[in-house]
């Protein structure tokens, strides 16, 4: 691969080789100090995948005895939104101490919301919605069922019509 610098894409079906190619790319870049001016970013959308990439560039690298590590970065598409929003949270309109919420602050605030809901009568409000939504959708059915059997009606009559004709034929 004769790829040098600059942004890259390689989408490609699961079992495609995408993690080989890359990795390899990485460490050959790497191998011929073409990242001298900067970081060789790769983006992934799973903390799995990013493990995967790191692990294995870390394993390629110690075989060909290079030990640069830090030339390279391996992050999700969220990690490197959440690192641009700590560097710069003014552009999102946030306060320098914003913070992510972990998971149990993320539960505590899911729970809030819903008792929230709850005591506001939300939860009888959809349960109406649902069975407004469910006689509707029954109505609709009915409807098709009946248009249904207009036609087929319908067809049986026209077959009846060209039988009668085609008869009329048959005693010429």
């Amino acid at each position: 691969m004769n790829y040098e610098c600059g942004t890259m894409a390689v989408p490609a079906v699961p079992g495609a080789g995408k993690t080989f190619i890359v990795t390899n790319l990485v460490a050959k870049l790497l191998e011929e100090n073409k990242n001298e001016k900067g970081k060789i970013l790769i983006l992934t959308y799973m903390n799995s995948a990013a493990n995967n990439f790191k692990g294995r560039i870390k394993k390629i690298l110690e075989e060909k005895g290079i030990e640069s590590t830090n030339g390279f970065e391996v992050m999700t598409i969220h990690s490197l939104a959440a690192k641009i929003i700590k560097e710069k949270p003014e552009a999102m309109m946030l306060s320098e101490d914003f913070n992510i919420a972990d998971d149990f602050q993320k539960t505590m605030m899911l729970n809030d919301c819903i008792n929230t809901f709850r005591a506001s009568g939300g939860e009888t409000a959809f349960r109406f919605f649902l069975k407004e939504q469910k006689n509707q959708s029954q109505q609709a059915v009915e409807a098709l069922q009946h248009e249904n059997e207009q036609l087929r009606n319908e067809h049986r009559n026209w077959q009846e019509h060209i039988r009668s004709l085609l008869g009329k034929f048959d005693n010429v």
